[in-house]
Order: C-alpha cells, then structure tokens, then sequence
C-alpha cells in the first residue's frame, strides 16, 4: 500500500484526523434562453449545471412567469440575460425576487455587435458566434466573481467553449459560402447579426417584431423587394403562427424554409448551441440551393 494511503487508513482508523473540508456548492445561475444556457452550461462544466427559465418554443418578448419560475429566481446567484429589449417580463421579477441576483445583460457587454434593426439594435446576438465568444468571456469572469474557488475551472471550460465557437464558425463559414449572394426573407427581424457575420443577402422582414401584424402597405413592400432581388426562400420560426407567411410564399412563389433563433425541438444542454447553428446554416442553404 503506499505511503500516503496507509497514513491515511490509520488516521481514520484511529479517528485521529480532521474532515477533509467540504467542496463549495456551485451558485444558481438562471439562464433566460436556451441557446445562451447552452454557452453558460459549457462554461460550467464539470461544476455544476445552469437552470434554464424559458423553454421550448416560448418567445422572451410575451413570455409569463411561472410560480416555480419566481422560485427559481428567487434562489439565484446570478441570472444571465440579454437585457430589457429581450425579456422585458424580467423587470419587476428582478426587484422583487432577485434583489440579491447579480445580473449580467449581454446587450451592455463592451464590444457586442448589435447591427440596427427595425425599432431598434437586433439583441439576438447570440446567432453571431463572434457575439458568443464575448458571451463566454463575460460569463466567465461573473461566475469566477461569485465563485473564486472554481475559477480554473470556469477558465478552462471559456476556453473549451471559445476552441469550439472557432472551428463552428469555419464550418459555417464553409457551408453558407456557396449561396452567401442568393437573397432571402425571414419572417421575424432577428437574423440581422447572423447574415452580417456571414455576409448573407437578408433582404426583409415580413414582421419587424412578434407583436406586429404587416398591414397591406408593408405587403406591398415586400412584394416588391421580392420582384426586385430575386428572393427565393422565405424562412418562418417554429414559436410563430406561419399562415401569413404561408399567403406570401403562396402568391409570390416564395418556398417555405425554417430557421430557429431559440433551438425550439433541440435538447438543452453544452452541445444546443452548436447543433442549433449547424441547423440553421443547413437549412439556408438547402433552400438557397433548391431550383
């Protein structure tokens, strides 16, 4: 038996030795969307796991809270969020639940890019990896803040999550080249940062935002930015009713694709956010690419 483990069985045995101190319990972080959980839970591998407040398809922008969501935000150390553009349910909960939360808003995070959109700056910014690695980072160093005795831990797993936002990004990269001049529609204003990052041909919007109905003036509008680029493929989002989009493609012969900015069917957990963007740019191009 070695030295170290033989010294150790007689301590025990003979009751002689201290307790060996206990590991600190990981802090409750709250994380409002999936595709962010996804990055907070690669970070915090191999600590301990993030809660996830709003899932499936459920939109942040109409979203209501739950009983077991205030319980939840009551017992949090940290909520991760992307600000009040984005969940704007969040703000009495976070005075009145969270007051001992520390809040991280990833829209104030220094450098994030957040291309104009309509009504404002597009606060998806988690479907440009470049806006996640940020993410990573921020996330990072709150967690290491509130939990300094696992700070090589929350280091390293920034570091793993950063190797794999790099080689995601020269993977879609490779798959989105072919078909970067083809234009497109979307049905939400929220892929503004993802075809930036990707130089794609975004043409339009049906809706500038969830709680907007397009009105036969912007109808009139798109069908003639459809005539005028060429746009082949309107993209629809599975948390939105798609008969309007349905009537568009129908009249202008549009075809009919998805993308999701919320990962709706795709598992939580550290592998989401790469599965949900490999998706996205395999979807855009199978339809980009279709005769």
């Amino acid at each position: 038996m070695p030295r170290r483990v033989l010294a150790l069985a007689l301590c025990v045995a003979a009751a002689g030795c201290p307790a060996p101190a206990a590991e600190p319990a990981p802090p409750v972080v709250v994380v409002t969307l999936k595709p962010v959980h996804s990055l907070v839970a690669g970070v915090m591998e191999g600590v301990g796991s993030p809660d996830l407040l709003i899932e499936g398809a459920a939109s942040p922008h109409d979203y209501a809270l739950k009983p077991s969501d205030a319980r939840l935000l009551a017992r949090a150390d940290a909520i991760v969020a992307i600000g009040p553009g984005m969940e704007g349910f969040l703000a009495r909960p976070l005075r009145t639940l969270a007051a001992k939360a520390r809040l991280l808003e990833l829209a104030k995070v220094e450098g994030m890019e957040l291309p104009a959109a309509e009504g404002g700056p597009d606060l998806h910014l988690w479907l440009d990896p470049e806006n996640a690695k940020r993410a990573v980072t921020a996330v990072a160093a709150l967690l290491t803040e509130i939990d300094p005795a696992h700070s090589y831990e929350y280091a390293r797993g920034a570091f793993r999550v950063g190797e794999r936002l790099a080689a995601l990004d020269r993977e879609l990269r490779a798959t989105l080249g072919p078909v970067r001049d083809r234009p497109f529609l979307v049905y939400h204003d929220a892929f503004r940062g993802f075809a930036a990052r990707y130089r794609l041909a975004l043409a339009g919007s049906v809706v500038a935002g969830p709680e907007h109905r397009p009105g036969a003036r912007r109808i009139a509008a798109l069908r003639a930015t459809i005539a005028a680029t060429g746009a082949r493929c309107l993209f629809v989002e599975p948390q939105f009713e798609p008969s309007q989009a349905e009537a568009l493609a129908r009249d202008t012969g549009l075809k009919l694709a998805e993308l999701d900015d919320l990962g709706a069917s795709i598992p939580a957990g550290p592998e989401m956010y790469v599965a949900l963007m490999r998706a996205n740019a395999a979807s855009l191009r199978a339809c980009l690419e279709s005769p």
